[in-house]
């Protein structure tokens, strides 16, 4: 799979927030907002890497996937999970100046964490 997901760590999304309340610069303005661009594999490998497990890939042709999950009946689920959706951040950057303040690394750890610590609750 060779596609590209934007994401934002939620930390980050409310420091973005608040720098548009404070820049005079990004009033009225719609903005999109990341920190990075990431591959499905990419991920899997980092999210695998910091809950300390190994992660587990094969080769497979993509058009082998999409015949299996066509006949499965998944095939609008594989086509979301395998095709890209960014965005560009490019002019709310430009306009304030803004950066995330929690590195991609940290937001998994910190979200796998939580998710740790809440998921033993249940």
């Amino acid at each position: 799979i060779d596609n590209s997901r934007s994401l934002i760590y939620v930390d980050n999304f409310c420091d973005a927030v608040c720098t548009c309340l404070k820049n005079d610069a990004a009033r009225n303005q719609l903005f999109l907002v990341k920190d990075i661009d990431v591959s499905t594999r990419q991920l899997v490998a980092e999210l695998a890497s910091t809950l300390a497990l190994k992660p587990r890939f094969f080769p497979m042709p993509m058009y082998l996937l999409k015949w299996l999950t066509f006949f499965a009946g998944y095939s609008e689920k594989i086509d979301k999970l395998t095709s890209s959706l960014t965005v560009d951040d490019h002019l709310f950057r430009m306009r304030t100046g803004w950066e995330p303040v929690i590195d991609f690394k940290e937001s998994l750890k910190k979200t796998t964490d939580w998710y740790k610590s809440n998921s033993l609750k249940q």
